[in-house]
């Protein structure tokens, strides 16, 4: 016969509750360390405004890197992008415009030497002035993205060279619908041409750092690590094809060329990126229709900087936010007062040598200084 086994004892019935478990609290990222920072632009013609940028970063004991210098049709791989990778010989600004997403685009997603650590500058370059110390940029970038990773572009008062035009062209875009997203937990919605400046500083507002009065993206400059910079160059690449198509196909009259407008549409779409406007003008001052007496030191409106600009060979100071901002733009119709600010700096820097270079990206080859500017030796 076999024994009956013992009973298993079982705990008596409470009516108190068992203690949670102690929940684990989300961990933050790591602080972002930004590696080595990589300085590009994009200039298709050999002109010689491109040394002064090339000459201040060489000093500082960095290379500028050209990308489609002097018409340049192939890419560093000798791969081409067809019809729009074409010669602007006939110097026309908005071919130059959209050769610089695809040479952007390709150089980020095909270049071996990044590492996802490194930070990319890209600004224009033949009507820019740098007037501070570039050295100082990672830490102007960790303090605006907060010690995480992201993209910063140069702010406008203005929407710019987008929903603002005139004409037919400005037209279209303003009776054209676009998808929308300023936060990953709301959906996209679609939105009509005339209400996309509003969405684009609501953006603004939301994501960047600080109270400055500029609050629309700019595409003269930016400064973002590798992995951000690359995520959202694929992200405008996608705008730029949409609307490629939807010209081929007859369904827009138009081809957006415009490098500033596929920009705007991928940092209003795209909320997953940490992208912001440098609002403060920290790193980027953009000269405008905003900028009145008083606003930047040393400088008039309509007229340019004055004999005391760039004395001791130090920059002008920014009054909304009182930082000196290291690149200042003079772009469309203020490129006229680029000179007059430009000859200040010239003075004090130490002359071009035969040993200053840039870097030519596509024939991958350097780019002697003293040959594209002997009026600066």
């Amino acid at each position: 016969m076999l024994s009956t086994p013992p009973r298993t004892p079982f705990p008596k019935p409470t009516t108190t509750n068992p203690s949670p478990s102690p929940r684990t609290p989300p961990t933050e990222p790591a602080p972002f360390k930004p590696k080595r920072i990589h300085f590009l632009t994009l200039a298709d013609d050999d002109r010689p405004e491109v040394c002064l940028v090339g000459s201040i970063l060489y000093q500082s004991g960095h290379i500028l890197q050209i990308l489609a210098w002097n018409h340049s049709t192939r890419f560093f791989d000798n791969t081409t992008c067809g019809v729009q990778c074409g010669a602007n010989e006939g110097n026309d600004f908005r071919v130059g415009q959209q050769k610089k997403t695809h040479w952007l685009h390709h150089y980020i997603m095909h270049t071996n030497h990044l590492d996802d650590d490194d930070v990319i500058l890209f600004t224009d370059s033949y009507d820019v002035i740098i007037q501070a110390d570039v050295n100082e940029l990672p830490n102007l970038f960790l303090k605006q993205t907060k010690d995480r990773r992201g993209i910063i572009f140069n702010s406008e008062p203005t929407c710019g060279d987008s929903f603002t035009l005139g004409g037919d062209y400005g037209d279209h875009l303003r009776n054209a619908v676009f998808g929308v997203q300023l936060y990953t937990n709301t959906p996209v919605k679609s939105v009509l041409g005339w209400h996309m400046c509003e969405q684009i500083e609501a953006k603004s507002i939301a994501s960047s750092v600080g109270d400055g009065p500029n609050k629309f993206l700019g595409s003269g400059g930016f400064i973002g690590d590798v992995k951000t910079v690359r995520e959202f160059l694929q992200r405008v690449k996608m705008v730029h094809k949409k609307q490629q198509d939807a010209f081929e196909s007859g369904a827009s009259p138009f081809f957006f060329y415009g490098d500033q407008i596929s920009f705007q549409l991928a940092y209003v779409l795209y909320p997953e990126l940490n992208a912001q406007v440098d609002r403060n003008g920290e790193i980027f001052f953009v000269v405008s229709s905003g900028v009145h007496f008083g606003i930047f030191e040393n400088f008039l409106p309509n007229f340019g900087c004055t004999d005391n600009y760039f004395s001791n060979g130090i920059g002008s100071n920014l009054t909304w936010s009182h930082s000196k901002p290291i690149f200042f733009h003079f772009p469309g119709g203020y490129k006229h007062l680029y000179t007059t600010c430009a000859k200040h700096v010239l003075k004090r820097i130490i002359p071009i040598s035969g040993d200053q270079f840039m870097f030519d990206i596509d024939r991958q080859r350097s780019i002697s200084m003293e040959s594209v500017c002997p009026n600066m030796t």
